[in-house]
C-alpha cells in the first residue's frame, strides 16, 4: 500500500479539530496550540539533522494525524455573474442599437433639465392642492413661502443681463453677502479678504469686487476660492470696499451663511436684529440634521441644486443663501417680530448722582 503524501491526498489546511460547543471547543483549541508548537519544534530539529527525514516524518506521522484532525471541506464559493454575463444581447438588438441616434452631452443636459422642471411643477401643484397636510420631504419646508422651488432655481441660474425690471435691480430691503478669502502669514495660516459679493432679493448682483489684501498673499487657495494672482493685480483697496459695503447694508436685512466670518473680514458690525444667518437658524439645522449645516447641503436639500462642485463663487454662494432664506422667510420674519414684541422696553437703571458731587470734586 503506497504511503500517503500530504500534497496529494490531504488538504494543506491548518491543523484544527472539528468545531464543537462549550468546553469541548476550548479544550480542542488548547490541544491544537500545543500540537502546533510541538510539531513546529520537531520539524526544526529534524531539518537541522537531515532534510530527507522530513519526507518520512510526513508520511508516517502527519498522514494519520491529518486524517484525525482534518477540517471538513468548506463549500465552494459561488461566483455571482453580472447581468451582462447572465443575459447577452442578441444580434438583432445589437443592430438596432447601432441604428439608434446618439445624443450629445448638451442634448442630454436639456432633457434632464426638462424632466426636473416637470417634477418641480408637479410638487408645487401637490402642495397647493393640499396645504393643510404636512409633507415629510425636505422641499415641503418651503411650502409656506410665496416663492416656489422652481422660481428659486431660476434665481440661482439666472442671467443678470436679462433683468430689465427697475424693481429687481434696486438694492431693496434684503441683501445677501458672501466673501472669499486668501491665506496670508506663514504658510497661509491667516485669512484675508480677497473678494466680496452682494446680491439683492431677486439675486441681482449689487457688488462684486476683488479686494487687495494689505499683507502679502502666501496662499491663494485657488482650489476653493477660485482666486488667482491676476485677479488681485488691479483690485480695489480694502478701505474703499469696506466703506462701500457699510453704506450699502446700512438699515438692511443682511443675509449670509456663517455671516460672522464675512463681517469680521470686513471689520464691520451690523445690528443683530437685522442679521439672518442660515447656518444658525434652527429649522434649517433640523432639515440638514446637523448643528453646522453647510451651504452646499442646504442648497441640495431645499433647492435640489448642486453648487460648489469646483472652486467657490461668492456670487453663486450669495444667491444660494438668498434663495434658502426665501424658503423660510415668512416663518423667520414672524419669529423675529414676535421676539421684538416680547422684549421688555425698560430703560437701564441709572445710579443717582449725589447733589454735592461737583463740590466734592
Amino acid at each position: 500500500m503506497p504511503e500517503p503524501s500530504i500534497g496529494e491526498n490531504f488538504d494543506l489546511l491548518p491543523l484544527r479539530p472539528p468545531q464543537r460547543d462549550g468546553t469541548d471547543q476550548l479544550k480542542n483549541r488548547l490541544i491544537h496550540r500545543l500540537m502546533r508548537r510541538f510539531f513546529t519544534r520537531l520539524f526544526i530539529e529534524i531539518y537541522k539533522k537531515d532534510k530527507h527525514l522530513i519526507d518520512c516524518f510526513e508520511s508516517l506521522v502527519l498522514g494519520p494525524l491529518l486524517l484525525l484532525w482534518k477540517r471538513p471541506p468548506m463549500p465552494p464559493k459561488t461566483k455571482i455573474s453580472s447581468t451582462s454575463e447572465r443575459v447577452k444581447a442578441s444580434s438583432n438588438w445589437k443592430k438596432v442599437q447601432l441604428s439608434l441616434p446618439k445624443h450629445s452631452a448638451a442634448v442630454k443636459a436639456k432633457i434632464l433639465a426638462k424632466k426636473t422642471q416637470k417634477d418641480l411643477k408637479a410638487q408645487d401643484k401637490l402642495r397647493s392642492s393640499s396645504p393643510g397636510k404636512a409633507s415629510s420631504s425636505s422641499l415641503s419646508q418651503s411650502s409656506s413661502s410665496n416663492v416656489s422651488c422652481s422660481k428659486l432655481q431660476k434665481l440661482l441660474l439666472m442671467n443678470v443681463k436679462n433683468v430689465t425690471s427697475s424693481k429687481q435691480t434696486q438694492v431693496g430691503k434684503y441683501v445677501a453677502i458672501d466673501c472669499e478669502m486668501v491665506g496670508v502669514g506663514p504658510k497661509g495660516s491667516q485669512s484675508a479678504l480677497a473678494r466680496v459679493s452682494l446680491v439683492n432679493f431677486f439675486g441681482v448682483v449689487l457688488l462684486d469686487s476683488y479686494v487687495r489684501p494689505k499683507e502679502k498673499v502666501t496662499d491663494y487657495r485657488t482650489w476653493v476660492s477660485g482666486i488667482k494672482p491676476q485677479h488681485l493685480k488691479d483690485a480695489r483697496s480694502f478701505e474703499e470696499i469696506a466703506s462701500q459695503v457699510a453704506e450699502m447694508i446700512k438699515d438692511k436685512v443682511l443675509i449670509g451663511h456663517a455671516i460672522s466670518n464675512d463681517l469680521n473680514a470686513l471689520l464691520l458690525k451690523h445690528p443683530r436684529s437685522l442679521i439672518r444667518d442660515t447656518s444658525a437658524y434652527k429649522p434649517l439645522q433640523k432639515i440638514a440634521k446637523t448643528r453646522l449645516p453647510s451651504l452646499k447641503k442646504l442648497t441640495a436639500l431645499l433647492l435640489k441644486i448642486d453648487i460648489q462642485k469646483g472652486s467657490h463663487s461668492s456670487v453663486d454662494d450669495a444667491r444660494a443663501t438668498m434663495a434658502i432664506y426665501r424658503t423660510q422667510k415668512n416663518e423667520w420674519e414672524a419669529e423675529i417680530k414676535k421676539q421684538i414684541t416680547l422684549r421688555p422696553k425698560t430703560e437701564p437703571k441709572r445710579t443717582p448722582v449725589p447733589a454735592n458731587f461737583e463740590k466734592a470734586t
